[in-house]
């Protein structure tokens, strides 16, 4: 999901794993999930962290996908640090 392309860098440390679907759910009933939101945290490991390849290439499918699914001509993007230092340093 487009969700999923723009969250923090992941893996090894337990504040960056993203809490299971249904527990978003039920905290946040307002909110509408994208259909392919996974049930649980499909990047986080216990034992590894995200490369910044890895990460990278997140970042370039994220702008993949909304150049081809976004219309909007003002819209702003909300990330975490290592997402946004990322990014700038890729583009």
């Amino acid at each position: 999901s487009s969700l999923t392309k723009i969250r923090e860098a992941c893996g090894l440390h337990y504040p960056d794993k993203r809490r299971d679907r249904s527990n978003i759910a039920a905290e946040f009933p307002w909110v509408q999930l994208p259909e392919d939101f996974a049930a649980v945290d499909p990047y986080w490991r216990p034992d590894a962290r995200e490369t910044l390849p890895q990460l990278k290439g997140r970042i370039v499918a994220f702008f993949q996908w909304l150049a081809s699914n976004v219309q909007e001509e003002l819209l702003g993007i909300v990330s975490h640090g290592v997402w946004i230092e990322s990014c700038l340093m890729h583009f």
